[in-house]
């Protein structure tokens, strides 16, 4: 009787045992390395490239279901097929439908609308590149009582995703007047059909110290980052939620919206924060140089600046955030050695951390497997990259 109550004592050890082996798996993981393969890099080659589709300087990139890129660039849109070889144009410089004037920013639903941001317009094109309509501030109701109620000077596009031609996942800028000396960025993240507009985050985010008329930037401040997953549930990050803290429990938050029961969980995800080093600090002034050149800081706006400065400790969590599939990737501001991006990967349907991996490059977009970047080759002319990801890194 002692024989078979000591077996099965020791079976139950070994049984806690493996099942906590098999819950902390993930985290004694080190990061991946060597993830990426350059499969291409077009954008230069005047011998294989019409004057049209050469590159200038790309704003963004996009990448439909056959893989076709759309490089926002020169007022433009810039299509290539998957092997970097053209295949058409949408729009041009100009204020008419369907043109550009001096856009930022460009997303792609999963469903192919186009939509294009710059400073106070946004235009959305269909699957077949037919523009669909333009909209500025003006009109827009729920902004305008926005601005009203927050006493905001006016309000800005500064990202939009079209999900179909007539609802939107919309980032709004504001500008307003400085508090305290200091003058914030308000940034505002909806949700927007014709019927529902749904304010998922509003955040101020510092952007400067303003006194006897001059200004010096703060750095280092936490931004609003979002994307879109496959099924349109919006992954976000709230800035001042993700302020650097140190304890015996430091985590970073994300948030997952979906449009179709209006339902938000959380992810939650340990992470050491990463110091500031104190050269940063030492070569700000230095780094704003030429800025204060033309616009001198008077002295209470240095030392005001410097006060600030000093109590910066830790450098922003998370830097950008990307999907592909059903994946999460978190760039976080941790680099290694080689000056690699640490990057955490989660299941997005769960909610899963799977691993995490150093990418040496930082991505425009990463789709179906593949990163996309704009850099230059070695003769400093524009082009763009494309990586073959490693499927270790996805889990597979």
């Amino acid at each position: 009787m002692q024989k078979k109550t000591f077996i099965l004592l020791v079976c139950f050890i070994v049984f806690l045992f493996c099942c906590k082996k098999t819950g902390n798996e993930n985290k004694s993981l080190l990061p991946l390395e060597n993830v990426l393969t350059r499969v291409l890099s077009f954008g230069a080659d005047k011998t294989a490239l019409p004057k049209e589709y050469l590159l200038s300087f790309p704003l963004s990139i996009s990448v439909d279901e056959n893989q076709n890129i759309y490089v926002l660039d020169e007022n433009r849109i810039k299509v290539y097929d998957q092997n970097g070889k053209p295949f058409s144009i949408i729009g041009g410089p100009g204020q008419n439908p369907g043109e550009f004037e001096n856009p930022e920013n460009m997303t792609m639903s999963k469903s192919g609308y186009i939509s294009v941001t710059g400073y106070n317009s946004n235009s959305v094109f269909n699957k077949e590149h037919r523009f669909l309509y333009r909209r500025t501030m003006r009109g827009k109701r729920f902004i305008s009582e926005y601005v009203r109620r927050n006493n905001y000077y006016s309000a800005n596009y500064l990202k939009s995703y079209a999900v179909n031609d007539s609802t939107q996942i919309t980032q709004y800028i504001f500008f307003t007047a400085p508090k305290n000396d200091i003058l914030y960025f308000p940034h505002l993240l909806v949700y927007e059909t014709p019927d529902t507009t749904c304010e998922l985050l509003s955040q101020e985010i510092k952007l400067s110290v303003v006194m006897d008329n001059s200004l010096a930037p703060i750095p280092n401040q936490p931004p609003l980052i979002w994307a879109i997953l496959g099924d349109n549930v919006v992954v976000y990050t709230d800035p001042l939620k993700n302020m650097p803290q140190i304890g015996s429990d430091c985590q970073y938050y994300l948030y997952l919206f979906s449009p179709d029961n209006f339902q938000k969980k959380e992810i939650r995800h340990p992470y050491s924060p990463a110091a500031i080093p104190d050269s940063i600090k030492q070569n700000y002034w230095k780094r704003y140089a030429k800025q204060f050149e033309l616009y001198p800081p008077s002295e209470k706006v240095k030392s005001k600046t410097a006060e600030i400065l000093s109590e910066l400790k830790y450098e922003p969590i998370i830097e950008d955030i990307f999907t592909d599939l059903d994946r999460i990737f978190v760039f976080t501001s941790a680099i290694n050695k080689k000056d690699e991006i640490l990057t955490d990967i989660f299941n997005a349907d769960t909610g899963q951390y799977i691993q995490s991996a150093y990418f040496p490059v930082y991505p425009f977009i990463i789709k179906d497997g593949y990163l996309y970047t704009a850099g230059k080759n070695k003769d400093n002319y524009h082009v763009i990259e494309k990586y073959k990801i490693d499927p270790k890194v996805y889990g597979k």
